[in-house]
Formats: C-alpha cells, sequence, structure tokens
C-alpha cells in the first residue's frame, strides 16, 4: 500500500551506515542476513564487507521496500579480537535502513543509525537469565552457555575506543572473551574504518561505558536470551547518550509477546525518574531499574529529570528494542513488514503508535481502529496487525509520533523480530534541558512545563474514564475502565469530538482576524486593535486614560505616551530609577528621589559614593602575624606557631599527643618526638627493622622491637650465621684429605683408595692395563710382565728389530714381531744381504738384451726397437703417425707397416692408384670391400710367428693359469690352423685376380 508523500521526510536517514551481527544460537538451521532498504526515490545502494568478500551495487526503487539477503554465515565470530566482519551500506541520496538476523522461527532486527548521527559515548544495556532456568539445552560456542553480546564498529581509521566494564550477576567471575576480562577492568583497541571488536560475556553488562576519539556504532544484546522458557536472539544498535531522552511512553505490546520489561537506564549521578502513577527511583551513571508492562498494569508514562534510556524486552516471545523518548519523536516514518524466506515467511506483523491523543485524527494511513488514553500523560497508543509491504507512515499536521514494530516467524513461539519505527535524530542535544524562564520546547509543537525539573508535554489529566466527560460537544462516552471511547455527533471527530469535520470559515470574512471553524459556526479571533463581529472596529487605547504622568497618542493596537521629567515606561507611572546603575559602591543603600540619589555607607567605608575603605589595621594589632584590612575590620595572618585573633598565642604542637613510642618535646610550629629503643621517623611510630641491613649473612632475618634473630640455612650456624659449620671436624676421610663444603664434605684419597671415606683399596689391575703382557697388583700402582717382542709399562709397545740397522748392501729391513726380514738389492743374498752374487746369471734382459754387472747390480744394453731397464719395451714406432691418406699404422719391431684405403699405395700410402671404376673378380665385391680385405690380409699376414707358435704352445700343453679354466685342446688348434689355411688361400686367389684386372681392365 503506498500513499503520497505529505510529510517532510522519514526517519532516521542518511547515506552512510554499518552493520554488524554476532554469532547466534543454532546458526546453521536456515540463517540469513536481511537489509531492508527503503528510499524515497530510486537510487542506486553499495554494499560492502571486507571481511566477508563482498561488494554490490542494487537498485532500490522509490517508494518500494528493497530486502537484500544471503544465507551465509556473516557473523562476528571472534571474542575480543578486531576484525572486518562487517558491512558498509552506501547510498548517493538519503536512504532507511533496517537490519535482521533472521531464521525459521528465531532472530532480532533493529534500525541503523546513519553514521552522521553516531557519536563517541555509550551505555550498554543487555539482559540475561536469572540462571534458574533448564539451559542445559543449549549448546552454544564458547562456554556452553547463553551469552550476552557487545559489538563495536568504527567509522574512521585509527579510532580508539575504551571499554569501561560493567558486570552484574552471580557469574561476574566468568567475565568476557572467555574469562579473559573481568569487571571494573577498562580495555582500549584500536580500530580502523569498518573494523569492528566484540565480547561474548557470562553475565549481565548494563551499564558497561564505551566511549572513543571518533564516531562508533555500538551494538549489544544476547546470543540466546531466554524468557518464560523460550529463547531468542536480543539484538539492537544503541543510541548514544547525547540522544537519550526525559520522557517515555511504555506502550503495553502486543498480547503475543506475553507483556514486557522495560530498562530504564540512568546517564548522569542522581537521577530521579518518575510516573503518573506514583512510581518514582533514583538511578546514578550505567544503573537500571526495570518495570513490568502488561495488560494489569496497561502503558505507562515516566518522565525523568536527567536523560535516561529505555530498552524493551518482551517475555513471552523475546526480543529487545530500543523506546524513543518523546524528544526524538518524528512527524513521518518509513516502515514495513519484509518477505525474509520464500518458504519462511513472517507469520504476522504489529504497529504500535504513540500519539498526542488531541492529535490522533491526523494519522495516516487510517488503519488503527482504537486509541487507548495512557493515564497522567498527552498520548494514546494503538496498534494494528499489518501486511506485507511498504507504508509511509505520517500525521497531515506533522505533528510528532512514535512507534513500535512486532515481527513474529512463521511457525513455533521462540521469539520475535522488535524494533522502533525510527527515529529523529535531528538536532537532538537540544532537546535535552529546560531554559531558566520555566517553559521551553523539546522541538515539537508542544511546549513542557519546568515548574518540577522535569521534562514533560503539559496538558491535563484525562485518563480518569467517562467520569470527566472528556467527550466534547454532548457526544456519548463509553467508559471502558482505565480508559474510553467518545461517540461523536454534530459533525465533529477526534479521539474526545473536538474536532469540527465542517468548515464554516469557507464563506465568512474576518476583517482583522482569523475565522475559527466551531461546531455550526464560526468566530473571528481578531488581530490585537480591532473588534467587532468581524474585527471591523479599530480600538481607542487612549479612552482610558494610561498615560499617568504624561500625554496619551493613539495607535493601531497600541498608544504612545509623552512622559513628564523624571517619569518613565509605556504609561509614564514608573519614577526614573536614579539608584539603577547601582551608584553607591562598597555595598551602600542608595535611596532614590525624583531625579536624584543619596548613599548611606556601610561600617568601615566613607565617601559621596562609599568609595573610600577605612584603614583597621593602622594600630598594627597583630602581633605575630600581618595585618589584612576588611570592610570595617581586620584580619591576622598569623605567622606559623602562632594563633588568636591577634597572633599572640603560641599553639602547643604536643597537645594531640603525636609522638607515638616516644616523649614530644613543643617548638614553635614544630615539635620533635625523643623515640623509645627500636623506634624512628618523625612520630616513632615505625619499629626500626633492625633486618634491613640483612644482618644474617646465610639466613633468614626475623625482626623484633630493638632485636633480631636469624633463621640460619642448613650447613651456618652462629647468631648472624657467618659461621660455615666444619663437616671435617669427626675425621671422616679414612686414607685422604677431608675437604669441608656447605652442610657437607668431600675427601682427596690417598693414591690406591676410592670411596666417600677414602676406605677401600683400589685394584690397579682391574682395567687390564698391559695390553700385551701379564698385570701384577701393587699397592698404588701395576706390573706388567710383557710378551717377547714387546715393552712399556703397559707393554703396548713392539720393539722395532729394524732399529739397529741389521740389512747390509743396501738392503731393506722388515720388521715383525720379535723378529726382521731383509730385501736385499740385485747382487746380494743372505739373511742380512752380506753374500754378493753374480747379477747377470739369470739372464734379466729381454729381447735379447746384453746384461753387464756393475756395482749397484746389472745394466742391460737393449737391440733396436727396444728400451727400458731389462729391455721390456717395444718402442712404438706408429707414435709420430707416419701414415698417410688415412693409412693405418702397425708397430713392428724397429719398424713399421702402413694399411693404405682403396686407391692408395707406397710405404707411407703416398701413391695414388689409377683405378677409375669398379673392379670386380668373379664375386660381387667392389673396390672398398676389397680394399678391406686387403687390409685384413695384410695384418694377417704380418702375424708374430713366434706369438703364434707360443699361444699354439700352451694352448696344447700348458693349461690355463685360471683354476677353472683348460685349453682348447690338440684337436681344437688342427681345426683353427685348417679354418685359417682355407679362408688365406681364398683371400690370395681374389688378390690375384683383382691385380690382374688392374694390369688389363678390359678382361672381365
Amino acid at each position: 500500500m503506498q500513499f503520497s508523500n505529505l510529510g517532510s521526510c522519514a526517519l532516521p536517514k542518511g547515506r552512510e551506515f554499518v552493520a554488524a551481527f554476532p554469532e547466534m544460537y543454532y546458526q546453521g538451521f536456515f540463517p540469513e542476513i536481511s537489509f531492508v532498504i527503503l528510499s524515497d526515490v530510486n537510487t542506486t545502494v553499495h554494499i560492502e564487507s571486507k571481511g566477508f568478500n563482498i561488494s554490490e551495487d542494487v537498485d532500490v526503487q522509490a517508494m518500494v521496500e528493497h530486502r537484500y539477503s544471503s544465507d551465509s554465515l556473516f557473523y562476528y565470530k571472534a571474542n575480543l579480537e578486531v576484525t572486518d566482519m562487517t558491512f558498509s551500506v552506501s547510498s548517493g541520496t538519503d536512504i532507511t535502513l533496517f537490519c535482521y538476523n533472521a531464521m525459521v522461527h528465531r532472530g532480532d532486527g533493529y534500525v541503523a543509525l546513519p553514521i552522521i548521527d553516531l557519536a563517541t559515548k555509550y551505555i550498554v544495556v543487555t539482559h540475561i537469565d536469572n540462571h534458574t532456568s533448564n539451559i542445559a539445552d543449549i549448546n552454544l560456542p564458547y562456554t556452553g552457555q547463553s551469552h550476552t553480546v557487545l559489538l563495536i564498529v568504527a567509522t574512521e581509521d585509527a579510532t580508539q575506543v575504551d571499554v569501561s566494564l560493567n558486570i552484574k550477576g552471580p557469574l561476574m567471575a566468568g567475565g568476557c572473551g572467555g574469562g579473559t576480562f573481568f569487571n571494573g577492568e577498562t580495555r582500549t583497541f584500536t580500530l580502523n574504518k569498518y573494523q569492528i571488536v566484540g565480547a561474548y560475556c557470562s553475565e549481565d553488562i548494563t551499564g558497561t561505558l564505551v566511549t572513543s576519539d571518533k564516531p562508533v556504532a555500538v551494538l549489544s544484546g544476547h546470543n540466546t536470551k531466554r524468557f518464560s522458557g523460550s529463547s531468542n536472539l536480543l539484538l539492537e544498535m544503541l543510541l548514544p547518550v547525547k540522544s537519550f531522552g526525559r520522557s517515555f511512553v511504555l506502550p503495553e505490546p502486543p498480547t503475543i509477546t506475553g507483556g514486557a520489561v522495560y530498562r530504564v537506564v540512568g546517564s548522569e549521578a542522581t537521577t530521579t525518574v518518575r510516573s503518573p502513577s506514583g512510581m518514582s527511583f533514583s538511578l546514578g551513571e550505567g544503573e537500571y531499574l526495570d518495570i513490568d508492562v502488561n495488560s494489569t498494569t496497561g502503558s505507562l508514562y515516566i518522565e525523568a529529570d536527567r536523560p535516561v534510556s529505555v530498552v524493551q524486552f518482551t517475555q513471552k516471545l523475546a526480543s529487545m528494542a530500543i523506546v524513543p523518548p518523546t524528544s526524538l519523536f518524528a512527524g513521518d516514518y518509513d516502515i514495513s513488514k519484509p518477505v525474509f524466506n520464500p518458504t519462511y515467511d513472517l507469520h504476522s506483523g504489529y504497529l504500535t503508535v504513540i500519539v498526542p491523543t488531541d492529535k490522533v485524527i491526523g494519522l495516516r494511513p487510517q488503519i488503527f481502529p482504537q486509541f487507548t488514553v495512557i493515564k497522567g500523560s498527552c498520548f494514546s497508543v494503538a496498534s494494528v496487525e499489518l501486511r506485507t509491504g511498504f507504508y509511509r507512515l505520517l500525521h497531515v499536521d506533522g505533528v510528532p509520533f512514535g512507534g513500535m514494530m512486532y515481527l513474529k516467524p512463521n511457525w513455533g513461539n521462540s521469539g520475535i523480530f522488535t524494533h522502533p519505527i525510527g527515529y529523529n535524530l535531528t538536532d537532538d542535544t537540544v532537546k535535552l534541558g529546560c531554559s531558566s524562564s520555566g517553559i521551553c520546547s523539546d522541538g515539537t509543537p508542544y511546549p513542557c512545563s519546568c515548574s518540577k525539573g522535569y521534562f514533560e508535554y503539559q496538558c491535563d489529566d484525562s485518563s480518569a474514564g467517562c467520569n470527566n466527560d472528556p467527550c466534547h460537544y454532548s457526544s456519548g462516552c463509553e467508559d471502558l475502565g482505565s480508559t474510553y471511547i467518545c461517540d461523536c455527533v454534530n459533525g465533529s471527530g477526534g479521539a474526545h469530538c473536538e474536532i469540527d469535520i465542517h468548515n464554516h470559515c469557507e464563506n465568512n470574512t474576518c476583517v482583522n482576524g482569523t475565522c475559527v471553524d466551531e461546531i455550526g459556526a464560526f468566530t473571528c479571533n481578531c488581530t490585537d486593535g480591532f473588534t467587532g463581529e468581524y474585527c471591523e472596529i479599530n480600538i481607542n487605547e487612549c479612552a482610558h486614560g494610561p498615560c499617568v504622568h504624561g500625554t496619551c497618542m493613539d495607535g493601531i493596537n497600541n498608544y504612545t505616551c509623552i512622559c513628564e521629567p523624571g517619569y518613565t515606561d509605556l504609561d509614564c507611572s514608573t519614577d526614573i530609577d536614579d539608584c539603577a546603575t547601582g551608584p553607591c559602591q562598597n555595598r551602600g543603600i542608595c535611596h532614590d528621589f525624583v531625579n536624584y540619589f543619596n548613599c548611606s555607607c556601610t561600617p568601615g567605608f566613607i565617601g559621596l559614593l562609599c568609595e573610600t575603605d577605612i584603614d583597621e589595621c593602622s594600630s598594627n594589632p597583630c602581633v605575630n602575624g600581618t595585618c589584612s584590612d576588611q570592610p570595617n575590620m581586620y584580619k591576622c595572618i598569623c605567622t606559623p606557631g602562632y594563633e588568636g585573633v591577634n597572633c599572640d598565642e603560641e599553639i602547643n604542637e604536643c597537645a594531640t599527643s603525636l609522638c607515638v613510642h616516644g616523649t614530644c618535646v613543643d617548638h614553635v610550629n614544630n615539635y620533635t618526638c625523643v623515640c623509645e629503643p627500636g623506634y624512628t621517623d618523625w612520630n616513632c611510630s615505625t619499629d626500626i627493622d633492625e633486618c634491613a641491613t640483612n644482618p644474617c649473612v646465610n639466613g633468614t632475618c626475623v625482626d623484633h622491637v630493638n632485636n633480631y634473630t636469624c633463621d640460619c640455612e642448613p650447613g651456618y650456624t652462629d647468631r648472624n650465621c657467618s659461621t660455615d659449620i666444619d663437616e671435617c671436624a669427626t675425621n671422616p676421610c679414612v686414607s685422604g684429605t677431608c675437604v669441608d663444603h656447605v652442610n657437607h664434605y668431600t675427601c682427596d684419597c690417598e693414591p690406591g683408595y676410592t670411596d666417600m671415606n677414602c676406605s677401600t683399596d683400589m685394584d690397579e689391575c682391574l682395567s687390564n692395563p698391559c695390553v700385551n703382557g701379564n698385570c701384577s697388583d701393587q699397592p698404588n700402582m701395576y706390573d706388567c710382565t710383557c710378551t717377547p717382542g714387546y715393552d712399556g709399562i703397559n707393554c703396548d709397545t713392539d720393539i722395532d728389530d729394524c732399529l739397529n740397522g741389521p740389512c747390509r748392501n743396501g738392503g731393506t729391513c722388515i720388521d715383525f714381531t720379535n723378529s726382521y726380514n731383509c730385501s736385499c738389492v740385485p747382487g746380494f743374498e743372505g739373511t742380512d744381504c752380506e753374500i754378493a752374487i753374480d747379477a747377470c746369471a739369470g739372464n734379466p734382459c729381454q729381447n735379447r738384451g746384453t746384461c753387464t754387472q756393475s756395482s749397484g747390480g746389472f745394466t742391460c744394453s737393449c737391440p733396436a726397437g727396444f728400451m727400458g731397464d731389462t729391455c721390456q719395451t717395444n718402442i712404438d714406432d706408429c707414435a709420430s703417425n707416419p701414415c698417410q691418406n688415412e693409412g693405418t699404422c702397425t708397430d713392428r719391431i724397429n719398424a713399421f707397416e702402413c694399411l693404405c684405403p682403396a686407391n692408395f699405395s707406397g710405404q707411407l700410402c703416398n701413391i695414388l692408384m689409377g683405378c677409375t671404376c669398379p673392379c670386380r673378380l668373379n664375386s660381387s665385391i667392389d673396390s672398398n670391400e676389397l680394399a678391406a680385405k686387403i687390409k685384413w690380409l695384410k695384418a694377417l699376414l704380418t702375424v708374430d710367428k713366434s706369438k703364434l707358435s707360443s699361444a699354439i704352445r700352451k694352448k696344447i700343453s700348458v693349461p690355463d693359469e685360471r683354476p677353472s679354466a683348460s685349453g682348447i685342446g690338440f684337436s681344437g688348434i688342427c681345426c683353427l690352423v685348417t679354418a685359417f689355411g682355407f679362408f688365406l688361400i681364398m683371400d690370395c686367389i681374389n688378390v690375384i685376380q683383382f691385380l690382374t684386372r688392374q694390369k688389363d681392365p678390359g678382361k672381365t
């Protein structure tokens, strides 16, 4: 349902908001975060959360509710930790934002305050069970029980927040933050823009003070509050202290809620709260009192002489809502009954409004069936069930009113969502006090009376039912007990039939006045200075002679008096007060006369204007002090130690017995104490601590009066525990020297003795010290009998039998155990190489070298092609690569042979052959293959026959030196020679045919 915009603007409105939500019980069961956004014009709204990785733009249509939601777990899940788990909502135009933490049958919601209306001081409000309900079935995070909740969100970088914790209840020891933050403590947190810090607490933290150096948003509540057997989330964004109020209507909530508890919280010391019902109580800063409101009590009205906050807690279906003070009432609001879930929608929605009783007729839309007057107040309340959709609720005359929303889930009786319909936060700081004049305004069309220092509407009490005849124009009155309803007649309307619904001023003109419509008639309220039925007559204000001492001149609604000399004011009736300027000084009394005055001076002053002070100190009356002149008197400021009017009495400082343990000696402005032994300080009140000098060297000092004793540590004695007890005094060491220590001793044993008292003889052979010999134990020593060939104390040294050089003629000595062996150079032999022999007798020179004996042995003269000490090395004649044109060199004895490639010949393969076409024999072999065969044949023909013969003999008659091998035998050799001969003959024939064709290329 939509209505024309007759109001100025819906409240609260802003362009920047922050929002946050705590972790809730049953969090995984259809949880849903929802924002309901309302706007007067089409706009785009940006929703962002750094902590939840959200950045999204949504289009919002004018005058239509827009719901943004998510089924993810977007909650503050930490505890006393700074995180980014918040939302920021911004728009280029003004919007209204409602925030809901909804599930199928649990949750709560709040009206978000625009950032521009946030502040730096808040007082936390929560509510907790009295710990008498059965909560064993509640399996919650942190401690397994329900918790109160506090959330703080920063709006600027580098914001410092101070939280002064105030805990009430039997579980104070549980504290907040998992038992790390306790009652009376203050924590400081530093937050950047849109960061959050929160706490989950085991008890009620109402009265906790939150202050900051930059604006913040503060939310509080309960993650699963239990009322009357049901539990639900409680959550509200708190009003800052600057927005607290002094008059409140506590409406009876709809029947489904089972009544409510209103918690009133003070913001200043010695705050008095009262109600027309007779209730009165006092509060301090952060202190609170709960007021029950139900069908028995009906709605209540309260007022306070200092700003307070009021929070509503419904009982049957647990919920929490801020109650707006009358100073924050607005003339119109945007409200809605949102759809949270297509399947699990809200079951019902209720709206309660609080309207000045004489202005209910102007509320639009007219959907409220009956208003109930609140006793002792100017207000009436009414409730109505809402349908789904957007509402622009307003008053046609802009009269401020308030209201509360109650949203019930689809099924179950576990919870309800509640919050105010809005606030008028503009200039709320000027609505908190009354001026000294006694008449003031709270910013609404209704004045307040300050005669008793309270902030209240000025109106008559019309709550006594029909007894006060409240219905105007003879309308019928139906008495409903504590309230009533008027049955209007004669075209009248309004709660009291006080409004004429016909305008009789349409065809009547008041010449100099305003037409007032009445039932069946009209009257003219004339402009001042006019009279008559139509205000057509100018009144002569001089007709009654108003000027007492002057001449009157008439005007329109005015006259002017020309006064005689010495008189003034509008009527020239007042003698001019020549004393008005206070000419008489020093409290002199001024006497007014016509156009002059006279001064009567107070004692101590003289002069025409009493301007001269008589000096009472001129006689020097102060004996021991300084004189200070006063009006008509003097005052002596005494020197320390003296007293009396003239400072002539010495003060006895010992009169008060100041010396506790001593004798007092009086002096001028001082005293001294002669202390008893064992006491000190100015008044002899301090027992001298004889232990202060630490006299006990190795012990604990016990102080006494003028004495001390020492409790010695083990091992020490005497008065000051300075003497080490000699544990060696009893000579405990049998075969050793005693060394004293503190509270014990050690023995340095004589050689050969051991154990603590050196009483045991040691067995020196026990460790087997003789490596190669037999050990014999001796007193404090041992003796080794060494095996032959070894010596040393432990028989661990092998005797070097080569030490004396027994090997002669250059022989090399090799040491053995208890013996040696000589390795002789050639030409000598014998045990010690002492026998000379013929070095050439064994033909040491190989390959037919010639042996010559010398003093050092022998020398070999090698034949051509060999080298080495015994001519054992064949000189490699191919080392210089003599074969050209890629010929292959084969080393011979003192010679070499070149195997030439195809088309080359000569000793060094340096001659190019003349064959220019493929040469064929009786086979298909080409020239390259033939050259390879010739190369192989040459290599075969140049085999060293002596080596071949030696190999054949070895295979026939000499077994292989390897233990598991044997020769191929004589038959194998014969087969090898036969095969070799066959291939040799065939290759020779092929070579001859090839050479023949080289000479005669025409033959095939």
